[in-house]
């Protein structure tokens, strides 16, 4: 927002405004620069012409301003019940083709004294070439006594309400009404206006069918494991990275459920990133992380990016199974107490088939069944050196090794030695 000094007659009082600024279409060559004789009001309003305008002023106004030095200020008479209106024209130099770029700036200023006005409406319109007004832009606010309300209004496209080709006029018009109160008053200011036209319409992005990619497949679902989803496209325009919405969303494995990752958003909007790489190349990125509970399996990508006038789309079919989901969960480890390892009999007698049974309880909070582990069983003889191995790292039911789940994250394992 730009700075602006303000001078306000004690006895005025607040108004509605209805400001209009008017487009007129005639006919010749294409331009590509501002086309507003005296847009800056840096002195006066010359190259503007105006009727007297009915209980009120339009005056050039050297105390509030955008860029420098002034503006032109629609402000009423002091009166009770009064109405003001007025208006200003000027004509905008050469032609415009209805296949040009249109884009309309200014600053505007609304101030008021006393008590706020009742409606301060303020509007721009085009006027086409066989008559009728477009409106390009409006603002409803009231600004109070002690807060003034200034904005900028900056590359407005306004390109498609433009459909004829011919010489413009700009009219900027305003109308009031407010209360009783008669040491009210309210003005508008506008300053810095610029029409700017560009020679021909709109370039649409453009992308490479299968240009969408992640930068992670598969992806755990599980906790916070991530992918980058991105797109390179090109716009021959070079608008920067603002002029662009981008769409991303994944088809789940189903082919029939869709995801919106990223929803018609701008540059930094909803996690989106637009990079521009340079030369009109851009590429367009988000970082997914899927829901615990998303469907495992193979997705299909879509990218769409809008200019704001024309889009372009990076469809499934080109983006099939790019991504995949799934779910690793991570390991926790058996835990055995020491000295857990029990006999069932001893002293047990080698001679004739006599048995002991060797058992282990241990725990795994994973809790994920008996077929999970393998164990191994050992013996050390009376010399402490000499080992026999009972078990070698066998699954439950392998080499006379028996596992029972006793639930809860709970097993047993054992095994029945006759020496």
């Amino acid at each position: 927002m730009r700075g602006a000094k303000l001078h306000l007659n004690s006895r005025s009082r607040p108004v509605k405004a209805v400001v209009l600024v008017a487009i007129l279409l005639g006919a010749t060559a294409a331009l590509a620069a501002d086309v507003v004789p005296n847009g800056t009001f840096d002195s006066d309003l010359s190259q503007w012409t105006n009727p007297a305008p009915t209980n009120g002023t339009i005056v050039f106004d050297s105390s509030v301003f955008g860029a420098s030095s002034g503006s032109m200020r629609f402000m009423s008479n002091l009166g009770r019940n009064a109405q003001f209106s007025g208006e200003n024209l000027t004509t905008l130099s050469g032609t415009i083709n209805s296949t040009d770029t249109v884009k309309l700036s200014f600053y505007w200023y609304k101030a008021s004294t006393t008590t706020p006005p009742d409606a301060h409406d303020v509007a721009i319109y085009a006027v086409l070439p066989g008559g009728g007004d477009v409106l390009l832009w409006s603002d409803s606010q009231t600004a109070n006594t002690t807060s003034p309300i200034q904005d900028n209004v900056t590359n407005l496209d306004v390109s498609s309400l433009f459909s004829g080709t011919g010489t413009y006029q700009l009219k900027v018009t305003a109308s009031s009404d407010y209360s009783n109160n008669k040491n009210m008053t309210a003005q508008f200011n506008i300053d810095d206006i610029v029409v700017n036209v560009s020679t021909g319409g709109n370039n649409a992005p453009t992308v490479t069918p299968g240009a969408t990619q992640v930068s992670v497949s598969p992806v755990n679902r599980f906790s916070t494991n991530t992918t980058v989803i991105s797109t390179a496209f090109s716009d021959s325009d070079v608008p920067g990275v603002g002029a662009f919405n981008v769409t991303f969303k994944i088809r789940e494995p189903n082919n029939s459920t869709e995801l919106t990752l990223v929803n018609n958003q701008p540059n930094g909007g909803g996690g989106l990133t637009i990079t521009d790489q340079g030369g009109g190349d851009y590429t367009a990125s988000y970082t997914y992380n899927p829901d615990d509970a998303q469907t495992i399996g193979l997705y299909d990508l879509y990218f769409e990016v809008s200019d704001g006038t024309d889009n372009v789309v990076d469809d499934y079919p080109g983006n099939l199974d790019e991504l995949q989901i799934n779910e690793t969960l991570p390991n926790n480890a058996p835990v055995i107490t020491p000295g857990a390892t029990l006999v069932s009999v001893s002293p047990v007698n080698r001679f004739g088939a006599n048995t002991t049974v060797i058992s282990t309880t241990f725990s795994d909070s994973d809790d994920p069944g008996v077929g999970a582990f393998n164990v191994t069983f050992k013996t050390r003889q009376p010399d402490n050196s000499t080992e026999l191995t009972l078990v070698n790292n066998q699954p439950n039911g392998g080499g006379g090794l028996n596992i029972t789940d006793n639930g809860g994250g709970s097993y047993t394992a054992s095994y029945t030695y006759n020496p």
